[in-house]
């Protein structure tokens, strides 16, 4: 996984993922890290959704987790717990502390209890 812990910078991860959907079509995605954003696309470029996560405090590695979006032409096929899983894994491994202001990832995080290790202390309540 690239280390990618600073506002601005862009880069790749992992390449093209590959899930099934939920009408079991093969669905690729590539998802890269782009000016404080996850963006998933299709290899084609057509935008399959985001979550945006300002730094607010960068040389703490500090992020709010603002939103998740998920292109509505691709709703309803669990592409924002696969956009969710590959935000936790990116910043587990970028060290970032994260607080959470999204609905959507606020249910994740509790439906996953094993994302909380990343949430800031204030969250952890």
């Amino acid at each position: 996984m690239t280390n990618l812990t600073s506002p601005g910078e862009t880069r790749k991860i992992n390449g093209v993922k590959r899930f099934m959907n939920h009408a079991g079509r093969d669905m690729p995605m590539e998802i890269t890290i782009a000016a404080e954003k996850l963006v998933a696309t299709e290899t084609d470029g057509t935008l399959i959704g985001q979550i945006d996560y300002p730094f607010v405090d960068a040389a703490a590695k500090r992020v709010v987790l603002e939103r998740v979006f998920v292109n509505p032409a691709y709703r309803g096929q669990g592409i924002a717990g696969k956009l969710m899983a590959a935000f936790v894994d990116y910043a587990d491994q970028a060290g970032l502390t994260v607080k959470l202001m999204c609905p959507y990832a606020k249910m994740s995080f509790q439906k996953h209890p094993e994302y909380r290790r990343l949430l800031a202390l204030e969250e952890q309540n």
